[in-house]
C-alpha cells in the first residue's frame, strides 16, 4: 500500500495565508467602505489631526489653509480645535506676530494693537499671537520658520526663554515612547485614515475630562528635567543660544524686523533641582545637611513658610497662574467669588510706571487660598519688621546659611536659602545677588535666568538689525531693591496682568521703529 507524501512546509505556509487573506477581505472591504463615507460626510479630517511628534517635526505643518475664511490661516499647534487661532489674509495693516511660551500666550494683543495704533497714527496694526504653553526655543523656531513663510509679518517679537528645561522634559519623553523611529512613522501614516482619527476621536470623547480648574502637576519622573547634572544643563543653554541665532537668521532672510526680550523671572521662587557640583566627602556631607537643617528649623516660619519648604511635611508653595482666578467664566467667578474675608495682604509700591496703573492682580475676591496664604508670608518677609528674637533667630540661620554654602557653593537650594537669610537680616545686595545666582544654578530651571537673559543679549549684539527690549531690567528697575516677586509675577515665570499691558507699552517703541524703518 503506497504511503502519502507528508505535506511541503511550503504548501502549508501558503495555504494558512490564503485563509487569513479570505478571512481579512470581508473586514477590508468593510474599512474601505467605511473610510469612503467619511470622506463623503468630511469626517476624520487627516488635518484636523495634531501630529505625534508635538512640534519637534519640521516636516509637520502647524499653519494651515482655513477652511472657513478662504486666503486665510489657522493653526494646529492646540490640543483641541477650538483653542486654534486664525489668522484672516493679509490686508494692508502692519502684521505683528507674538511668539513663546504661556507668557506670550497671555499677552493682551488687542491691548498693544490699540497701543501702536496711538503711537504711530494714520498707520493700522495687527497683532497675532501664536504664543503656545510649553513652548521653549525648538518648538518657536520651528513655528517661527513655518510662519514667516505663510503668514509674511512684518515684525516678529520673541518672548522665551522659561520653558527650556520643560520641553526638554517633553521631546525626551517623547523620544522614550516612541523609541523605535519606523513605529512612529507608522503611526503618523495610519493618521491619515480617517476610520483611524475617528476611533482616534471616539476614544478621547470617552475619557472624562478633568474637574474645572484642575492643574496639570509637575512630572518629577519626566526625562530631561528632574535628572540632569549641571554640565548636563550648559548643554541646554547653548541650545537655547543656537536656537535663537536660527530665528534672528530666518527673520532676515525674509526681510523680516525682528524683536527680542529678555524674560522676567520671580526671584522668590525656588529652585527645581539643586546638585553639588563637586562631590563631597562624607563628613562633609552630613555637616552641609546638619547646616541647612539648623538654618531651616532656625528661620521664623511666619516669614519664609511657603516661600521656602521647612521639611518634608512643609514644602514650599507652588502657585499657578489660574489660582489668582483671572481668567474663570463669570459662572466660576460668582461660584469662587467672596468666600474669603480676610484682607488684601500689603505688599511693595512699585515705581514708575507700575506705580500709576492700578492694581496689578486679579481681583481678591476670585483668588484660590494659597495665593492669600503665600502672600501673607511675602508682605512680612518684604517688610522685615523682626521682634529682638526673631532678628537673633535670623543671625543664626544667616551663619548655618553661610557655612553650608562655603562647603558647597554650587548647590541651588542653599544659595537661595541664604538669600533669604541676607534679605531678612538687612544686607538687600547681597541677597538679591545671592537669589540670580540660585536661579543660574538649578540643573531644571522652570524660568529665565541670567544665562538665558544674557544669551538673549547677546544674541541681540550680534545681530544689528535686532532690537532688544530688556523687560529683565526694565522691571528690576520698578521694583524697589530689584527684587522681582508676586506683586509682578503670579507663580514662577507668568507675568501679572497689569505688568503685561506695561510689558506691552515697553514694546510699543521698538516695534514701531523696526516697522517705521522697513515703510510697514
Amino acid at each position: 500500500m503506497p504511503v502519502a507524501e507528508p505535506a511541503r512546509p511550503a504548501g502549508r505556509l501558503r495555504r494558512l495565508l490564503r485563509a487569513a487573506l479570505f478571512a481579512c477581505l470581508p473586514l477590508l472591504v468593510l474599512l474601505a467602505v467605511l473610510e469612503l463615507v467619511l470622506r463623503l460626510f468630511s469626517w476624520g479630517l487627516p488635518s484636523d489631526q495634531l501630529s505625534l511628534a508635538r512640534g519637534f517635526d519640521h516636516r509637520v505643518p502647524y499653519l494651515v489653509p482655513d477652511e472657513e475664511h478662504p486666503g486665510g490661516w489657522r493653526t494646529q499647534i492646540f490640543d483641541e480645535l477650538k483653542d486654534e487661532v486664525h489668522i484672516p489674509p493679509r490686508d494692508g495693516r502692519t502684521r505683528v506676530l507674538l511668539l513663546g511660551g504661556s507668557n506670550t500666550r497671555l499677552f493682551p494683543a488687542e491691548d498693544l494693537a490699540a497701543q501702536l495704533d496711538a503711537a504711530r497714527p494714520g498707520v493700522v496694526h495687527e497683532v497675532v499671537n501664536l504664543g503656545r504653553p510649553g513652548y521653549g526655543s525648538e518648538r518657536a523656531l520651528i513655528l517661527l520658520q513655518q510662519a514667516l513663510e505663510t503668514l509674511q509679518p512684518d515684525v516678529i517679537v520673541m518672548y522665551c526663554g522659561h520653558n527650556e528645561f520643560v520641553e526638554a522634559g517633553f521631546a525626551a519623553e517623547l523620544a522614550r515612547e516612541w523609541d523605535r523611529p519606523w513605529f512612529l512613522e507608522l503611526a503618523t501614516q495610519a493618521r491619515r485614515l480617517r476610520t483611524v482619527n475617528l476611533l482616534v476621536d471616539l476614544a478621547r470623547a470617552s475619557v472624562e475630562p478633568p474637574p474645572a480648574g484642575a492643574r496639570p502637576e509637575l512630572r518629577a519622573d519626566r526625562p530631561g528635567m528632574m535628572d540632569l547634572r549641571y554640565e548636563q544643563t550648559l548643554v541646554f543653554y547653548d541650545v537655547y543660544r543656537a536656537n535663537l541665532r536660527a530665528m534672528c537668521e530666518a527673520a532676515q532672510r525674509h526681510g523680516t524686523a525682528m524683536v527680542l526680550c529678555t524674560v522676567v523671572g520671580n526671584m522668590l521662587a525656588p529652585p527645581v533641582v539643586s546638585r553639588h557640583l563637586k562631590e563631597l566627602d562624607l563628613s562633609d556631607t552630613r555637616e552641609f545637611n546638619r547646616l541647612r537643617t539648623l538654618c531651616l528649623a532656625t528661620l521664623p516660619a511666619r516669614l519664609v513658610r511657603g516661600i521656602i519648604g521647612l521639611g518634608p511635611g512643609d514644602p514650599p508653595a507652588r502657585l499657578h497662574w489660574s489660582t489668582w482666578g483671572e481668567h474663570l467664566l463669570a459662572a466660576d467667578r460668582y461660584a469662587r467669588a467672596a468666600r474669603d474675608e480676610r484682607p488684601v495682604p500689603v505688599l511693595r509700591r512699585l515705581l514708575p510706571p507700575l506705580d500709576d496703573v492700578g492694581p496689578l492682580w486679579a481681583d481678591p475676591a476670585l483668588w484660590e487660598p494659597p495665593v492669600r496664604e503665600l502672600l501673607a508670608t511675602v508682605s512680612a518677609f518684604l517688610v522685615r519688621d523682626l521682634s529682638p528674637e526673631e532678628r537673633a533667630a535670623v543671625g543664626q540661620a544667616l551663619a548655618a546659611a553661610r557655612q553650608a554654602v562655603a562647603l558647597s557653593p554650587g548647590y541651588a537650594l542653599a544659595v537661595f536659602e541664604l538669600g533669604l537669610c541676607l534679605y531678612l537680616s538687612g544686607d538687600t545686595q547681597e541677597a538679591v545677588q545671592c537669589l540670580r545666582r540660585a536661579a543660574t544654578l538649578d540643573c531644571s530651571p522652570n524660568r529665565g535666568n541670567d544665562i538665558t537673559n544674557a544669551i538673549v543679549r547677546d544674541v541681540a549684539a550680534e545681530h544689528p538689525e535686532v532690537l532688544l527690549v530688556d523687560a529683565d531690567v526694565l522691571f528690576a528697575q520698578r521694583s524697589p531693591d530689584a527684587l522681582v516677586t508676586y506683586e509682578l509675577v503670579m507663580d514662577n515665570c507668568h507675568l501679572q496682568f497689569g505688568a503685561r499691558h506695561v510689558l506691552m507699552q515697553d514694546l510699543v517703541p521698538a516695534i514701531g521703529r523696526l516697522a517705521g524703518a522697513a515703510g510697514r
